[in-house]
């Protein structure tokens, strides 16, 4: 037989059996030769050089049957490719992740980024000058201090003596802000035990253009080293805070678990665009933008007994029960303190109805004044509902209260400068606006 035809039987051969296999059809040698073999049902017509042909493709089939035996290569199977097991994630470091802040750390770093700025503020050449916390408002968590739960915003800025304005922000978790925490912690004593401190209002540092209208005030510099804590920033509270950020002082730690509502528009320092976010978040970044303030801390949550104190306290609570909170934490801090440090304590606690205000003042060294407004001014709620408290209040009378109570501030600064003429701080201011009559008690 001509071998270049048993090769072509051969390779029909093993097409069939290839064919058969992979349709899961056993091969036999009738269904081979019926798969040979032309249909009977169908008219053809073959040219003598076809039928020459397929009687030799026949005898070659009928040659191989009967031979019985044939090495055939392997047939190739295809087999589906089984994809390679896929291992399990690893299990991320603690604050590697959160469930509503993306993996603790900034769209635009990575945990990595997170080490390097960790190690120059450890290093004393970046420092911490905003930390807020944005916890979202009234989230209940049971887990509510897990190192993977919380939302803080961390600005950083280079500590490069007025060299340039070179800031980072990183929005991140507990883990990561306790982190930020220690490092500036470590940073500020390495600083000091290296003599890596910039004075305020030093040559080297580049001015301040924002503050050039008053920085020649004898209180200016003194102010800027003071820590307040501002307790509520509604109607009185959002105005303070606002007219502080503009004196730059070192520290804003501002209270508030409230959302800014349409109704706010009225007498607090809010507009449409702040409305449905926390107070304290729509306030500090009022004052980011229209003071270029950013030593704000903002404390998404009620003033409690676990809140921490100052020097300075001003109350902008519209209940007297949280009044008696501050100043029970006030007092305490007063009274632990050397006699001689004393003087350096104020409260200021601000009420405002629509048309009338009063503002008190109690200095730490005031025995009387302390006395006087623990005994007179601490009285319940009941009664204060029958009081100025009870009113509604209007935008022009809480501008007026934060101005009041803010100039008291300065004037107490002021005093601590060695003036020529002490200024005066007096216990209680009060305003009537449809008599325009002030009432001052020192």
């Amino acid at each position: 037989m001509n071998e270049e035809i048993r090769d072509a039987a051969v390779e029909q051969l093993r097409r069939i059996i290839t064919r058969e296999i992979t349709e899961g059809v056993v091969s036999t040698e009738s269904s081979i030769a019926q798969s040979l073999s032309a249909p009977t049902n169908i008219e053809m017509e073959l040219t003598p050089e076809s039928i020459e042909l397929m009687q030799q493709l026949q005898a070659a089939m009928e040659e191989v049957t009967a031979n019985g035996e044939i090495e055939l290569e392997p047939v190739p199977v295809a087999v589906p490719e089984q994809p390679l097991p896929v291992p399990p994630e690893p299990e991320p470091p603690v604050g590697y992740e959160n469930d509503y802040v993306c993996c603790g750390y900034s769209p635009q770093g990575r945990p990595t980024e997170l080490e390097t700025y960790i190690k120059r503020i450890e290093a004393g050449t970046w420092y911490i000058i905003q930390k807020a916390n944005r916890a979202l408002h009234r989230r209940e968590r049971s887990d509510a201090s897990a190192p993977n739960n919380g939302v803080w915003r961390i600005v950083l800025k280079e500590n490069n003596a007025g060299a340039g304005n070179n800031m980072k922000e990183f929005w991140v978790n507990n883990y990561w802000s306790t982190r930020f925490d220690e490092a500036d912690a470590k940073g500020r004593a390495f600083a000091l035990a290296n003599h890596i401190e910039i004075p305020l209002n030093s040559g080297s540092l580049a001015v301040d253009e924002t503050t050039t209208r008053f920085s020649g005030a004898i209180w200016y510099e003194q102010l800027q080293t003071k820590n307040i804590i501002l307790a509520g920033v509604g109607g009185i509270g959002s105005y303070i805070g606002f007219l502080l950020a503009r004196m730059k002082p070192a520290r804003l730690v501002i209270f508030d678990n409230d959302i800014v509502e349409a109704v706010n528009m009225s007498g607090q320092l809010y507009g449409r665009s702040d409305i449905g976010h926390p107070k304290v978040d729509a306030l500090a970044d009022m004052v980011a933008n229209y003071a270029d303030y950013h030593s704000t801390v903002a404390m998404n949550g009620l003033y409690n007994e676990n809140s921490a104190v100052e020097d300075i306290m001003i109350c902008g609570f519209d209940n007297m029960a949280a009044r008696k909170l501050v100043f029970k934490k006030w007092y305490a801090h007063v009274m632990s303190k050397p006699e001689e440090e004393r003087g350096k304590c104020l409260l200021i606690d601000g009420r405002l109805a629509a048309e009338e205000l009063q503002v008190l003042a109690i200095q730490g060294n005031d025995t009387r004044a302390i006395e006087q407004y623990q005994r007179d001014w601490l009285f319940s709620d009941e009664i204060a509902d029958a009081t100025v408290c009870s009113y509604k209040q209007t935008t022009f009378m809480a501008n007026m209260i934060a101005s009041l109570m803010v100039n008291i501030f300065v004037n107490f600064v002021a005093n601590e400068c060695n003036p020529i003429m002490p200024r005066d701080v007096p216990f209680y201011t009060s305003f009537a606006a449809d008599t325009m009559y002030f009432k001052v008690e020192m």
